[in-house]
């Protein structure tokens, strides 16, 4: 109970450094850096210092890379080349952290404040997260027009649209009219749609999300539209958390 005690603020600040700088990945060359060596600097530092204070342990690598690859996995779809380098550079970093540690040295800022910090961080995520919720759902009330488009080759193929202001959808094929959609929503509809968005974040997505690794695959873009300014959020086989969530209620709504 006593190493799950003192892992933990480590295991946090992990979390939270792979969300922050996953999140800075704009386009191809940014994730590329981020992906290749800010974040396998991250975990040797942070791997670095864990041994120093608490020796070697594979149970520490172990949950690092659960948490490393969950985090990925969400905003950007993993390669298994980078799974083996941020594995890499906490398993060294920890092997150094234990050297300093047979040394007798300490770093005792996260050591002996250990316990206070996770409360502290774990505190910060909700109540965070709460702001978030309360800002999303002040954004989304204001929003006039929701469009998702499929993309191939460049060109959209297809376009899903929710005009909050008529209260209607309408779907469109580009290459085959024929099955061309349109429908009516009703208020719970609007409500539950409206709710899903912004318990999701929906409306705070991030302008890009790319996985540098695929060249073709999955391209969209979502237009939201609001009573002063339109917002544009592009993914290349890589999705915000509540992609799917938000997407399957669009298209539910749509169809």
């Amino acid at each position: 109970m006593g190493k799950i005690k003192t892992t933990l603020p480590y295991l946090l600040v992990i979390a939270l450094g792979f969300c922050f700088l996953s999140s800075l990945m704009k386009d191809y060359d940014s994730a590329n850096i981020i992906l290749a060596w800010v974040l396998p600097l991250f975990c040797l530092i942070i791997s670095v210092v864990y041994g120093t204070n608490n020796s070697f342990n594979v149970l520490y690598v172990i949950f690092v890379l659960i948490i490393v690859a969950t985090v990925l996995f969400i905003r950007v779809p993993l390669k298994w080349d980078y799974t083996i380098i941020y594995g890499a550079a906490t398993l060294i970093g920890n092997a150094i952290g234990m050297i300093f540690h047979k040394c007798n040295v300490r770093i005792k800022i996260i050591k002996k404040h250990g316990r206070r910090f996770s409360i502290i961080v774990a505190v910060a995520i909700v109540a965070s997260y709460i702001v978030a919720v309360i800002a999303s759902t002040v954004m989304m009330n204001q929003i006039t027009q929701v469009t998702y488009n499929a993309i191939a080759y460049g060109e959209i193929v297809r376009e899903d649209i929710i005009d909050f202001n008529t209260n209607t959808t309408q779907r469109n094929y580009k290459y085959n009219p024929d099955r061309n959609l349109q429908n009516i929503l009703d208020t719970t509809k609007i409500v539950e749609i409206k709710f899903i968005c912004s318990l999701s974040l929906f409306p705070l997505w991030q302008e890009g999300y790319y996985n540098p690794g695929i060249m073709d695959g999955d391209q969209y873009s979502i237009v939201r539209i609001y009573t002063d300014k339109e917002s544009v959020t592009y993914g290349s086989n890589a999705y915000p958390l509540p992609y799917q969530l938000v997407m399957k209620a669009v298209e539910k709504a749509v169809e």
